[in-house]
């Protein structure tokens, strides 16, 4: 865990952003972009009030279903993201097409 008091966003900022679509489809989900690679969340983990969002290119994404139910449990956790062995904080996101991009 990341030593320090981190400022990032909170699972109900993330949530609030994403309930009121700006597109007329659903989202297709979330995820980290990598140069010119998009990786899907597959798993959300929660450890000492924060959930961390994993994502693996050979895993199921997680559904915005499952998405939303997650971060309505966990509102108040603060969200960072694993990339190979390393967790990082989440700032913010954009939108592309259908996709949430971190």
């Amino acid at each position: 865990m990341p030593k320090g008091r981190l400022i990032t966003m909170r699972a109900n900022d993330l949530l609030t952003a994403i309930v009121i679509p700006t597109i007329t489809e659903e989202y297709a989900g979330i995820f980290l972009q990598k140069k010119d690679r998009f990786l899907p969340l597959t798993a959300i983990n929660i450890q000492d009030r924060h959930l961390i969002f994993d994502f693996q290119p050979s895993l199921t994404p997680l559904t915005m279903k499952e998405v939303y139910t997650k971060l309505m449990l966990y509102k108040t956790f603060q969200l960072l993201y694993s990339y190979e062995g390393t967790l990082n904080p989440i700032y913010g996101f954009h939108q592309l097409e259908n996709k949430l991009i971190l």
